[in-house]
């Protein structure tokens, strides 16, 4: 299991993930999204071909998700506000995960 980076991050009861919980949003990190059941599923459908590796994604208030191929924990912890997650994730959005909601 990957170490957190900082003890505001907890780790998912039922998954290899880790949550960092803010005011109405959250970020969750895989540290390896081979092993992830979503990942899995899509491959043999032909969706997300070769996507494994870390990445860190953040559920908005809005209900979309915004992932980030990569950790990007540390870059989250410095964002005081959504805004501030929303604009680090748009300054990294050629790092943009294939599971990102369609609209981001």
């Amino acid at each position: 299991m990957h170490d957190t980076i900082n003890s505001v991050w907890k780790t998912h009861p039922s998954r290899p993930n880790e949550l960092l919980e803010k005011d109405g949003y959250y970020i969750s990190y895989n540290p390896n999204t081979n092993n992830c059941p979503f990942t899995q599923f899509g491959q043999r459908l032909g969706i997300g071909e070769g996507e494994e590796g870390e990445e860190t994604a953040m559920y908005g208030s809005d209900g979309k998700w915004r992932i980030l191929k990569g950790d990007f924990r540390k870059e989250y912890e410095r964002c005081k506000t959504e805004n501030e997650c929303l604009a680090m994730y748009e300054s990294n959005k050629n790092k943009r995960g294939d599971w990102s909601s369609s609209d981001v």
